[in-house]
């Protein structure tokens, strides 16, 4: 491959079930489509002022209780065949809200397990050099663990890893340059010092360990990833000398506010 000049200044957005999802009292869940039109106005208008955006997007199995009206959630732990096909039958549902709601920028699926990210080899520069090439395009990935395929072996499990495990691939990259964020779009206003208080949240954290402590927090009905992910996937990106923030995604101008820290939890990377 011949040398290409790296892509710079480029935000990765990752949306979590419940920023998109609501579940009605029956357990149907309901995909809220007017949240993919907030979200997709703030990312066109980053893109047009010189942000490279990635999405990294949950909700899946919800998607696919709809399309084929399954009622009961299945565990991963429990039920993994059930997991796969419903996710297998609801990603296409997300792409096309993705696709719908972006308009009039173009969009391209990306699905990954730990095998592409962890492991050195072609399926890493593949996947790195993709994602590349939709910077370069100007068209937008958006990205889901492969769950169809996932197991023990593979899988990340939830996308808060696979957010911070693909930013911190994409810091070692010739491809990429220094300007890299992560953005955790969640149910939740950031990390709070008292978790019954919504007016606690924590603004900084330039100290991981010093605010462990507060990592609590299940994972939702319709979602995998709870605090102590969030705080391990702030551990990765941290490390590899980027910044992430944690932010309640249904917020107006989420994305745009957090980038003002306006709101929000800002874990910042020590360089």
């Amino acid at each position: 491959m011949p040398l290409t000049p790296p892509i710079d200044n480029i935000l990765i957005i990752k949306v979590g079930t419940k920023v998109l999802v609501n579940v009605r009292p029956d357990g149907a869940p309901v995909l809220l489509d007017h949240v993919y039109r907030a979200l997709s106005a703030q990312i066109n208008s980053l893109r047009a002022n010189g942000v490279n955006v990635a999405i990294i997007c949950s909700g899946a199995i919800p998607a696919g209780m709809l399309e084929t009206g399954y009622r009961e959630r299945p565990s991963w732990k429990t039920d993994m065949p059930t997991w796969q096909w419903l996710a297998s039958c609801g990603w296409g549902r997300i792409m096309e809200l993705w696709r719908a709601s972006l308009l009039p920028t173009k969009v391209g699926s990306m699905l990954l397990t730990r095998r592409e990210l962890y492991q050195a080899g072609p399926e890493r520069t593949e996947a790195l050099r993709t994602l590349y090439e939709h910077f370069k395009q100007g068209t937008i990935p958006i990205i889901n663990e492969n769950d169809p395929i996932a197991h023990d072996d593979i899988a990340f499990v939830d996308n808060d890893i696979l957010s911070a495990t693909l930013v911190a691939e994409m810091s070692k990259s010739r491809l990429f340059g220094t300007n890299l964020k992560l953005i955790l779009l969640s149910d939740i206003d950031g990390v709070y010092h008292d978790i019954s208080d919504a007016s606690s949240v924590i603004p900084i954290i330039d100290d991981i360990t010093a605010f462990q402590h507060v990592a609590g927090g299940p994972a939702s009905d319709h979602g995998t990833g709870g605090m102590t992910s969030k705080f391990r996937a702030a551990r990765i990106v941290n490390e590899a000398k980027v910044d992430m923030w944690i932010t309640k995604g249904q917020a107006p101008d989420s994305i745009i506010r957090t980038l003002k820290g306006e709101i929000g939890s800002h874990f910042v990377s020590h360089t």
